[in-house]
């Protein structure tokens, strides 16, 4: 005969039987539940939304490095510091993520300062 996915796989009954005693997923996320809150998964920190507080920094920001908050120091200064200070503004103040006042003149600012730093870091500059 054919093949049967269930009858002709010895670990199918098992796996079954593991299923079914799993909680429904509305009896997991319940109001109520304790665990409701635990079972969802945090925002990574550097992830979160933008605030105006965010903006604002960034657009009275002095110089490139004050706006990715990052050392002038370019001997203590790597690319990959660089690199997750910009992402991480670039994710809060995104367009497509942000639509606060100023958050598209925020972001532009961000991406030139990441870009500026960057070619202070290349060799030879």
């Amino acid at each position: 005969g054919g093949f049967r996915f269930d009858g002709d796989l010895p670990f199918a009954a098992q796996a079954r039987n593991s299923f079914a005693s799993c909680p429904s997923p509305s009896t997991r996320l319940s109001a109520g539940s304790d665990s409701a809150t635990s079972a969802l998964p945090s925002a990574p920190p550097n992830r979160q939304s933008a605030t105006v507080d965010d903006i604002r920094r960034v657009k009275a920001a002095k110089n490139d490095y004050e706006v990715l908050q990052v050392p002038r120091d370019l001997s203590a200064l790597t690319e990959v510091m660089v690199r997750k200070s910009y992402r991480a503004l670039a994710a809060k103040l995104h367009p497509d993520k942000c639509s606060m006042a100023g958050s598209r003149e925020a972001f532009d600012r961000v991406c030139q300062a990441y870009q500026t730093v960057l070619k202070a870091l290349a060799p030879g500059q």
